[in-house]
């Protein structure tokens, strides 16, 4: 079983947890979740590393830009995301990792100090 945050685009939505086990297909899981075909990039919070899974396409559909993400990936590079999000650990093998309980704090601590200096 495998955790993972969901991330909507919209700042309106809440972030959820949700699991993948291994009964279930994990890319059409994912593919749901973003909306489409899958990519993924590196994120980072704190000295924790992650993958931020996207929509590959999202840029051409004109999605919604993902300020809860954005902010995950600041700190590897300046370019925002769009459209919902999951976020994952880091790959290894070529396979997601499941997130901790400890990133996933840090995960939850990161996101309420960017959302409340941003409110300031």
């Amino acid at each position: 079983m495998k955790w993972y945050l969901s991330i909507p685009a919209s700042e309106s939505l809440t972030i959820g947890m949700f699991c993948v086990t291994e009964e279930c297909d994990e890319l059409a899981v994912l593919q749901e979740k973003v909306g489409g075909f899958i990519e993924a990039v590196p994120a980072r919070v704190g000295v924790r590393r992650g993958t931020l899974i996207v929509n590959e396409e999202g840029l051409l559909k004109r999605l919604r830009t993902n300020p809860r993400a954005s902010a995950l990936r600041a700190m590897i590079s300046a370019h925002p995301l769009v459209g919902d999000a999951v976020l994952a650990g880091p790959v290894k093998n070529g396979e997601f990792v499941g997130l901790s309980d400890a990133t996933m704090q840090e995960v939850e601590d990161f996101l309420w100090r960017t959302r409340r200096c941003a409110h300031e």
